[in-house]
């Protein structure tokens, strides 16, 4: 959710995917097959911490990282970030029966 995407772009989305900048709490998101990037040159989104204090479920920066080591722990090919709990890599429709359990229609 933080990062806008839609559910093709998440299913694509693998750890290579994601770049961290520690010093500056900053984590990037790079992904190649978009609407919005018709040239197909890539596109990059960066989101910073903005927690005063120890980040939470709400900070991107704090996410991604849970999101990279479970998804390189599961051992799913090319480390895809849309696992389901078995550690199968998730299809779209899952994607979005998941996103519609959590936010509805």
């Amino acid at each position: 959710m933080h990062w806008m995407m839609r559910e093709i772009e998440i299913a694509a989305s693998t750890s290579k995917n994601v770049a961290f900048d520690d010093k500056s709490r900053l984590v990037t998101l790079t992904w190649r097959e978009s609407k919005m990037d018709q040239e197909g040159a890539t596109i990059s989104r960066t989101l910073q911490c903005l927690c005063p204090g120890a980040c939470d479920i709400s900070c991107p920066y704090a996410v991604l990282p849970v999101l990279v080591n479970f998804a390189c722990l599961q051992g799913n090919e090319g480390a895809s970030l849309s696992v389901c709990v078995e550690g199968t890599v998730a299809t779209k429709a899952q994607l979005v029966a998941d996103w519609r359990d959590l936010f509805g229609n």
